[in-house]
């Protein structure tokens, strides 16, 4: 049965938020493209994560493309629908709630982005990342979908038709049945997007028990997905702990993000002799020639991909990804890594997209943020696959990752359905 269905608007967002679900799930999969409905459902406790790649869409292409994609999956029956969205709320918030809402007939929509584990808290109505308003950290420059405000109201609403109203905290912490009546009163107005104050797991799991309750959608990061786990499947649990195994050796690693953080992560794991950049140029400046020698077949242990901007250009984001995905595909085919990491929602969608990877069967979370999976179809069926969100995780996440899958043979500096 389609246990549950996890709907983000990119691709990483979709991975990170399907894997809290991977103990409790007989099957977790992540669908890197467009998804077509089966004939029938799936006989075993599943879940599906899909993303419309509408984060830096219009609003109106939003809401169009998460209504279609609605549309065409809520043939499948889900029990349960998730809406995952940015957890700095990055995206066409609004618009794609209310086009699930309008498609799946809920009364409404419980809207909480806080991700406290990363930082991320809603007080007062002000959205914060590691206590700094959202739209003042790199956030608000962001290149393909800029946070320009920090009310979450007014990140809810954008342009959605639908009224909002915000909890504060004092009533998050109050008692079930005073939360409860002053959430009806909000509803009896005609209001759909209700948004929460929220600092710790616990305020996120009475948001989650809430709305399971009271037949809300469930809007949130991977945060609130955690919470709704705990809160829906209680004890419930499977064991995949054997899926993959470790002592891997071959790592290529695509960073594509324009975060500060995931810029850091690189600059770190080059520190190692194992590691090998392969600068990659963006187009039109590539011109279709190759700009890397070709790699050893039984070395290096690690190959880095990301982006060598030419001096006084500044490429769109596109061109960018574009090459690193080509670069990416012709590298694993000719070198055959066993493991590909890649950070970034654009980057995984568009080498996975180039790879041919049709589906990904998540396995478990190594490190919190980063998601690890093994490919189904394409290019290298079976590889294992990780993605990460690029703004996640200290300088050290990706080295500390290829040393768990390597088992002590670490890049890092230490020597079916």
């Amino acid at each position: 049965m389609l246990e549950l269905l996890v709907i983000a608007d990119d691709l990483t967002g979709a991975a990170d938020t399907s894997v809290r679900f991977c103990s409790l799930l007989e099957k977790v999969w992540i669908f890197p493209g467009h998804v077509q409905p089966r004939s029938r459902r799936p006989l075993a406790p599943t879940l599906w994560g899909v993303h419309t790649d509408s984060r830096a869409a219009s609003p109106q292409e939003a809401y169009v493309r998460t209504r279609v994609l609605a549309e065409t999956l809520q043939k499948m029956a889900p029990k349960l629908v998730y809406k995952k969205v940015d957890s700095c709320m990055r995206g066409n918030v609004g618009v794609e709630v209310q086009a699930l809402l309008e498609v799946l007939g809920k009364p409404c929509a419980f809207i909480a982005p806080a991700h406290p584990e990363m930082g991320r808290t809603t007080l007062g109505g002000i959205h914060l990342v590691n206590g700094v308003p959202v739209s003042q950290t790199e956030m608000g420059r962001d290149p393909l979908s800029p946070v320009k405000s920090s009310k979450l109201e007014e990140l809810v609403s954008g342009p959605s038709r639908l009224p909002v109203a915000h909890l504060s905290l004092e009533l998050v912490q109050d008692s079930q049945q005073k939360l409860r009546r002053r959430l009806e009163g909000f509803l009896s107005k005609g209001v759909r997007h209700l948004s929460f104050d929220a600092l710790d797991m616990n305020h996120m799991r009475k948001i989650a028990s809430m709305a399971l309750s009271m037949g809300a959608l469930p809007v949130g990061s991977a945060a609130l997905a955690t919470a709704l786990a705990q809160v829906h499947f209680k004890t419930r649990a499977v064991s995949n702990s054997k899926l993959f195994s470790r002592g891997l050796s071959r790592h290529l690693v695509v960073v594509g993000s324009k975060s500060q953080k995931a810029r850091a992560q690189a600059s770190f794991l080059l520190r190692s002799p194992f590691v090998k950049r392969v600068a990659v140029l963006p187009f039109p400046f590539w011109m279709g020639q190759r700009p890397w020698e070709p790699l050893p077949p039984k070395g290096p242990a690690c190959v880095l991909l990301s982006p060598e901007l030419p001096k006084g250009k500044r490429p769109q984001p596109g061109q960018i990804t574009e090459a690193l995905a080509i670069a990416a595909t012709e590298i694993a085919r000719s070198w055959s890594p066993q493991t590909l990491f890649l950070t970034g929602g654009e980057t995984a969608k568009a080498t996975l997209s180039r790879m041919g990877v049709a589906r990904i069967r998540l396995l478990g979370e190594p490190q919190p943020g980063v998601v690890l999976g093994r490919a189904w179809g394409g290019l290298k069926p079976g590889v294992l696959v990780l993605t990460k969100a690029g703004a996640f995780g200290d300088d050290q996440v990706i080295a500390r990752v290829l040393e768990i899958l390597s088992k002590g043979s670490s890049p890092a500096g230490k020597g079916e359905d």
